[in-house]
């Protein structure tokens, strides 16, 4: 493995990385009380990480693999990434507040997923086993404000983005603040999603509307001839 490592502060902890890692790893940090914990079981990775603030946390879980030259940049304090186990693919994350958190669940992937922080204590919650396709993007706010001229006051303010279990997100599905999309729900190619969906539904368009209802997914292709029962629980 290559290892580049560029501790600048004091009181960070990096734990000690497995033997049999695998890929490329750059870690530079410009603060102080950072951790950046990886699983023993950590096997590949091409990351870079860059940590400018204090007491920011970055954990990975059981055999989670980033890929692709990925990227967990923190301009800020106080901020947590934390993948699950068997999380995979390529990601970008740009935190440039503090308090923020993103959390991954376990078996999660994902294909170049851009995930931004622009202002403080927001989180980005995703469930277990989601899918997402190349190029989405989350984020909780909208980095400009826009004020009504009546009362001066702001009127679009940042907000969490929750997704459930097992989510299929396709390519270019951008979600933004205050998103909350259901367990077993799919986002079509390009929609945009601004508001809560319903579980184990189909939502698609610009804002996203639901088009159907009462539906699963699976990751691997069911033959359109030999349709699941209702009783029938689908592989995933």
């Amino acid at each position: 493995m290559s290892l580049i490592l560029k501790n600048l502060g004091q009181g960070n902890v990096i734990n000690p990385l497995c033997d049999a890692m695998q890929g490329n790893l750059s870690i530079i940090i410009e603060g102080n009380n950072n951790r950046i914990e990886f699983d023993p079981n950590v096997k590949d990775m091409s990351l870079k990480i860059v940590m400018r603030g204090d007491n920011n946390t970055v954990k990975l879980a059981s055999k989670a693999c980033l890929k692709n030259s990925s990227l967990l940049q923190i301009e800020g304090s106080d901020n947590a990434i934390i993948l699950g186990a068997d999380c995979s693919g390529r990601m970008d994350v740009q935190c440039h507040t503090s308090g923020a958190c993103l959390n991954i669940g376990q078996s999660t992937t994902f294909f170049y997923t851009r995930f931004t922080f622009h202002e403080p204590n927001r989180r980005i919650q995703l469930g277990r086993d989601c899918m997402l396709s190349v190029e989405c993007w989350f984020t909780v706010s909208d980095m400009h404000s826009i004020i009504d001229r009546a009362t001066g006051q702001r009127i679009n303010p940042a907000a969490d983005i929750v997704l459930g279990d097992h989510v299929w997100l396709g390519r270019g599905a951008t979600i933004l603040k205050g998103a909350e999309i259901g367990s077993g729900s799919v986002i079509g190619t390009r929609a945009v999603v601004t508001g809560r969906i319903p579980k184990n539904c189909v939502a698609v368009g610009v804002p996203a509307k639901v088009v159907r209802t009462n539906i699963a997914w699976s990751r691997a292709l069911v033959s359109e001839l030999q349709p699941f029962s209702a009783t029938t629980e689908l592989p995933i």
